[in-house]
This record gives structure tokens, sequence and C-alpha cells, in this order.
């Protein structure tokens, strides 16, 4: 009768291994991160390991711990058809995307400043700073600004990555004061660098 019991415990123990295992391969997440659950199953974003997961928000978004609010959020969506600028453009590239995503923020945060990545020179010969650098988003390209703007009285760093697919709009953001921006940059760089459409 023992000797059923131990087998019978062996085996237990080898399905429950098996199937860890399983999980294991099927999440694949790099060293030192995990899975973000989130509601779509169109994308994978990983984040650092003891970073804290928020369903609180509606889209996928993690935060650094309840003394360090810093968060990086994503969301997915599709530009309406006959989407426009104020002055007639119509929104069917990144460019003129963020220019209506621009319009928004300006009326939000009055103090908005950006970063600059170098400058480019304009059809016209003038020289314009770029408030933006191109990077990729899973091989999608995309285009990654950062500004600072001051919201009740805190002065907060954002980090914006864009990318466009044919309507659909792909928006990573990570929020963080000012003092704290850099302190996670490298953690928002390998959640950035990680990111996998499904």
């Amino acid at each position: 009768m023992k000797l059923k019991n131990i087998i019978a415990l062996l085996l237990s123990l080898i399905m429950c291994l098996a199937l860890a295992g399983c999980g294991a391969e099927e999440t694949d997440a790099p060293d030192g991160m995990k899975v973000l659950e989130q509601a779509s199953d169109s994308y994978t974003i990983y984040i650092p390991q003891d970073w804290v997961a928020d369903v609180s928000t509606g889209f996928a978004s993690a935060y650094v711990s309840t003394t360090d609010p810093s968060n990086i959020s994503f969301m997915a969506y599709s530009i309406p058809d006959g989407e426009k600028l104020a002055d007639g453009t119509a929104v069917n590239d990144l460019e003129t995307f963020w220019k209506s995503y621009e319009e928004d923020f300006e009326k939000t945060f009055s103090d908005m400043e950006y970063e600059t990545f170098g400058e480019d020179t304009s059809a016209d010969g003038e020289s314009t700073a770029l408030n933006y650098t191109n990077i990729k988003l899973d091989g999608l390209d995309a285009r990654k600004y950062v500004f600072h703007a001051t919201v009740g009285g805190e002065e907060y760093t954002y980090l914006m990555v864009a990318a466009l697919n044919g309507r659909d709009v792909y928006l990573l953001t990570y929020t963080a004061t000012r003092n704290n921006f850099e302190g996670h940059l490298d953690e928002v760089d390998s959640v950035i660098n990680n990111f996998k459409f499904n």
C-alpha cells in the first residue's frame, strides 16, 4: 500500500513539474522581467520583476512601488477615419498623428517643454530642433518623445513611444517626477526593447 502511495506522489510531482515547465516556456520572459498581464492578446509587455502591475487603469500599466509612483502604460487604438488636425490636414502618418495628440497635450500642459534630439533642415532652408528620435517598437517604425510638464505643482518628465500601423496607434508612456526619471531609464529601455506584437 505504501509503495502505491509513493508512486502516486511521484507521478503527481512529475506532472506538476511538467506543467510548470510548460508555463515557463510560454512566457519566456527575459532575465529579471515578468509578463505584464493585459486584456489584449495582440501584444506582450515585459516589466521589471519587482514592478507592480496596475489593473485599475483599464489598460496595461505598472508602477515601481508605493513609495515611487514612476510608471509605464501602454494603449492601442485606431484613428477614426476622417480625423484631421485643426488646420484640416488629414491624420495619416506618425507626424500628423503626433501633431493631433500634441494639440490635446497643450490644452492640458501649459508649460510643456520638449527635450531635443539634434536639428533638421526644412525645405526652405530653415533649421529646426527635432523633438523626437526614430526608434523601433518590435520592428515597427516609431518615434520617441521626451517632454517635461508641471502637474499639481510637481514637475514630471514623460517619455512616449508612438508607433503607427495603418490606422492603428500604439503608445507606450513612461512617467516619473523629474527627480526620479533618470533612475529608471535602463528598466524602461528594457521594457521598450522587449515589447512584442503577438
